[in-house]
């Protein structure tokens, strides 16, 4: 009778584990679906499925989990004991390079399909990539698309507080641009830090290591390209004539909607534009307005921009020439705020941003 009881019992876990796996493969198969579907209804559905977006958060906050603790022992293991044996660039940019593998639970997530629209382009050295930025989920979606390139951030230093990421951050090299709070209560940059940011990316770029950067300084709840924050690296690029490669996303809202903590199953697009060369007679402003210019350009170009009423974003300050933009394929299947300045959000009606809360 025993052996009938586990006879049975292993019948009962064998069907449960095989009606699991078919329910688990019918959820997968309407994600497979979704590009079409977005494309098709010009809006981003199954935004508020519940048990989607329980699978997809859980997914997310576990593989990076794993993930980043993986890279942290690596990246500890390495970086005192062989990283002592080389140069500090060359153990800057290994370690840079663990960390970066970030983007791996990007190419392993069921839930997130990122399409790169384009061709692709080869970086060269010691140039500043600049992107609009729309979501908690950009800074792994660049990293994926711009490897095998490694590239150092330049984000807000409360990334470094964090635990295992903050670490990984700091031995990567990346930049973190620290703020202090007055007394009355708001928030300045501190100066000796971005003094502190501007000396390494000076030596970055002298170097040929690689800059990425989102010059907004903040994530855009709406869509719309804010004002660029801080001219740091504008000025950067003048005076030693790097190339600026602009970079454009649309749709990564939809995998981490703005104001949550509940990543979103999705489609995203994403294109990178040519490299932007800006010689040392250019005026700052001149740079700017090209760089934003482009990134416009870019985003604007995306089909997925295009199919869901992204024309209706207001940029507030619309592209008057193309800069660098990146020749679009339909058959391809493949931040830092350096000056506190302020700038104004206009409503926009915009269906991918509907149930977004800042």
């Amino acid at each position: 009778s025993d052996d009938k009881r586990d006879t049975g019992n292993s019948l009962w876990i064998s069907s449960a584990s095989l009606l699991g796996l078919v329910i688990f493969y019918e959820m997968l198969g309407k994600l497979w679906e979704y590009k079409a579907r977005t494309v098709k209804k010009g809006s981003f559905p199954d935004r508020r499925n519940c048990i989607l977006t329980a699978m997809a958060t859980a997914y997310v906050y576990l593989i990076l989990t794993f993930w980043f603790c993986l890279a942290w022992i690596i990246q500890v293991l390495f970086y005192y004991s062989f990283g002592l044996c080389v140069s500090e660039k060359t153990r800057r940019v290994i370690s840079g390079n663990i960390f970066r593998y970030q983007f791996f639970p990007v190419w392993a997530n069921p839930f997130w399909k990122i399409k790169y629209v384009g061709k692709k382009r080869k970086l060269p050295n010691g140039a500043i990539v600049m992107s609009n930025h729309l979501t908690f989920a950009d800074p792994f979606i660049s990293s994926s698309i711009l490897w095998p390139y490694e590239t150092k951030y330049i984000a807000t230093g409360w990334i470094q507080k964090l635990p295992v990421a903050g670490g990984l951050f700091t031995r990567a090299g990346d930049l973190a641009i620290k703020f202090v709070k007055q007394a009355d209560g708001k928030k300045k940059v501190d100066k000796v830090a971005i003094t502190s940011v501007k000396e390494k990316a000076v030596k970055y770029i002298e170097g040929g290591e690689n800059i990425f950067v989102f010059p907004e300084g903040t994530r855009s709840s709406t869509g719309e390209l804010k004002e660029f924050k801080g001219n740091a690296m504008f000025n950067l690029a003048i005076e030693k004539q790097a190339y600026i490669i602009p970079m454009a996303m649309w749709g990564t809202q939809s995998l981490w909607l703005h104001g949550t903590w509940t990543p979103q199953p999705g489609y995203a697009e994403v294109t990178i534009g040519d490299p932007i060369p800006i010689g040392n007679h250019m005026e700052l402003e001149e740079v700017k307005q090209m760089v934003r210019d482009a990134i416009i350009n870019l985003r604007n170009s995306l089909p997925l921009y295009k199919a869901t009423k992204g024309n209706q974003v207001d940029d507030n300050n619309v592209a008057s020439h193309v800069v660098g933009i990146t020749t679009v394929s339909s058959d391809n299947n493949d931040s830092a705020n350096a000056d506190e300045l302020a700038s104004t959000e206009k409503g926009v009606t915009n269906p991918m941003f509907a149930s977004q809360t800042d």
